[in-house]
């Protein structure tokens, strides 16, 4: 079985699911989260069980995981009393990083404390990792509200993004912009990750990223499959 780790509300994945329908392909939703069958045993995942798409599954079934999703959101909760629904979610989404750590097969991307798809960093950290890597970037200034804890956005209306899988650009880009996309991926350890870039004279200048690209892209879309079907333990 394949999973699908989005919002029940994300048509791509649902797209997706679909796509994979050969491969057991089912998405886990925050609704599978709150349906009794859950069993979770840290170290001994050949009793642990999941609950996905409304089904119980143990984890020796599961071949790889796709998440789609930062943390679990209060706003999603409609089946939860709303007073509760923050702590609910906070709770779901720290049982998930553990439930996903435990995992040996392959998970895209894997999660950290603070979110459930790779690195959580801010723009300004983004850039700062380019920089290290002597990436040309954008120059920028970001000014915080008071009161604030939200990054703007640094949106360019000519700004290209580039999807990397597995430290190799699938979208067609010139030979420094995509030489710049997989290093910067590769610095980052992450699987899955779209890049943004502004090319000028002098060549491409690093913008943004973002840990959920679009999956549209047919060659993007098997590249992922082909991570996700991994054998563990594969140098391939």
């Amino acid at each position: 079985m394949l999973v699908i780790l989005a919002s029940a509300h994300d048509a791509s994945a649902q797209r997706l699911a679909t796509r994979w329908a050969d491969y057991d392909a089912a998405l886990l939703t925050c609704r599978d989260l709150s349906t009794p069958g859950w069993r979770h045993y840290p170290g001994h995942p050949g009793r642990s069980l999941a609950v996905i798409s409304g089904r119980s599954v143990p984890l020796s079934d599961v071949r790889g995981v796709l998440i789609r999703r930062p943390w679990i959101f209060p706003e999603e909760l409609t089946h939860i009393a709303e007073p509760d629904r923050d702590y609910v979610s906070a709770e779901m989404s720290a049982f998930m990083v553990s439930w996903l750590t435990e995992l040996t097969c392959p998970v895209i991307n894997r999660p950290n404390p603070t979110c459930l798809s790779g690195p959580a960093w801010r723009e300004p950290e983004w850039v700062l990792l380019a920089s290290a890597l002597n990436i040309a970037v954008m120059r920028q200034r970001w000014e915080i509200p008071r009161g604030s804890a939200d990054w703007p956005s640094s949106a360019q209306p000519n700004a290209t993004e580039l999807t990397v899988v597995a430290n190799h650009c699938i979208d067609d880009a010139d030979g420094p912009t995509a030489a710049a996309a997989e290093r910067l991926a590769r610095a980052a350890d992450i699987t899955l990750v779209g890049l943004r870039f502004v090319t000028e004279d002098s060549g491409p200048r690093f913008l943004a990223a973002n840990l959920w690209p679009t999956l549209e892209n047919e060659r993007v879309i098997d590249a992922v499959l082909e991570q996700l079907l991994v054998l563990p333990g594969s140098s391939d």
